[in-house]
C-alpha cells in the first residue's frame, strides 16, 4: 500500500477549487517523470483524493487501491467529530 498524503494550501483567488491537494509519497514532480501531474485538487480533503483516484485509476490500480482505503479512512474520521 502506498502513502498518500494531503495537505492544506488555499492559494489567492475567489474559489475553493484548489484548496486541499493529494499526492503520493513517490510522486517528486520531476519534468521525466510518468507520474508528473499527478496531484489531486479539491474544495475539501476528499473531493481532493478522489480527483487523485480519477487520475490514476488506469495506469496504476495499486494507488487507486490505496487512495479509496485512504478516503474511508477519512470519512469514519468525520463521522466520529461531534
Amino acid at each position: 500500500m502506498r502513502k498518500i498524503n494531503t495537505y492544506y494550501d488555499p492559494p489567492p483567488i475567489p474559489t475553493n477549487a484548489f484548496d486541499w491537494h493529494a499526492y503520493s509519497d513517490d510522486y517528486d514532480g520531476a519534468p521525466d517523470s510518468s507520474r508528473r501531474g499527478w496531484v489531486g485538487h479539491g474544495p475539501t480533503k476528499i473531493a481532493a483524493l478522489e480527483d487523485l483516484g480519477n487520475i490514476c485509476i488506469d495506469d496504476d490500480p495499486e494507488m487507486y487501491d490505496s487512495i479509496q482505503f485512504v478516503i474511508r479512512m477519512v470519512q469514519a474520521e468525520e463521522l466520529q467529530r461531534p
